[in-house]
């Protein structure tokens, strides 16, 4: 499985909502099902990476083109309770801005999801 680079800086990460693991079925009787939907539930989060240095951004493209752009599950450190997690990308942006440009800095945000 494809590892996330370690040389970029997590800078942010904000969990921002956990898929409920149930599916509920109202009767027109009142009775209220519940059934189990999967086995682990999903977490999503915003992150904001950081890189300091042309070679960091280069490994960040190769890692992106390898993910096949983010589609693929990936492992990735959680920054929260410091354990591997599969996860993917499921949206975000990153790119360079003028003054970063000069600094030499990429701020990488992108939004993930993973299994709790």
């Amino acid at each position: 499985m494809i590892q996330f680079p370690e040389s970029l800086q997590i800078i942010g990460f904000d969990s921002i909502e956990t898929e409920p693991m149930l599916y509920r079925d109202e009767f027109e009787n009142g009775y209220i099902r519940q059934t189990r939907r999967m086995c682990l539930a999903m977490q999503k989060a915003n992150v904001t990476a950081q890189c300091c240095s042309n070679e960091c951004y280069s490994e960040f493209l190769d890692f992106w083109k390898s993910a096949a752009h983010g589609a693929v599950w990936f492992l990735f450190n959680n920054p929260e309770d410091g354990q591997n997690k599969k996860a993917r990308i499921v949206g975000g942006k990153f790119g360079i801005e003028r003054k970063e440009k000069i600094a030499g800095i990429r701020h990488i945000d992108f939004i993930i999801e993973y299994y709790i």
